[in-house]
């Protein structure tokens, strides 16, 4: 399963609105039968899906191309 574009409007960091936007994906891909999910991150958002247990497997050219984005997973089993 790969998760695209979960944003929070700078203002309201921190306040856990992130996470619980993550933790409802992964429920609802898990129930889908998902087993991992897949998140092309902004490299400001990298430590943020870390903390929540993802891990770097890669690197995916930004569009418009200029920069290199995270690739990580987090396991859903």
């Amino acid at each position: 399963v790969e998760l695209e574009h979960l944003w929070v409007e700078p203002g309201r960091h921190g306040r856990g609105l992130g996470r619980a936007l993550l933790l409802h994906a992964a429920g609802e891909s898990r129930a889908a039968g998902g087993r991992v999910l897949r998140i092309v991150a902004d490299p400001n958002a990298e430590r943020f899906y870390s903390r929540l247990g993802a891990r770097r497997v890669g690197d995916s050219p930004s569009l418009p191309a200029g920069r290199m984005l995270p690739v990580l997973e987090l396991s859903l089993t």
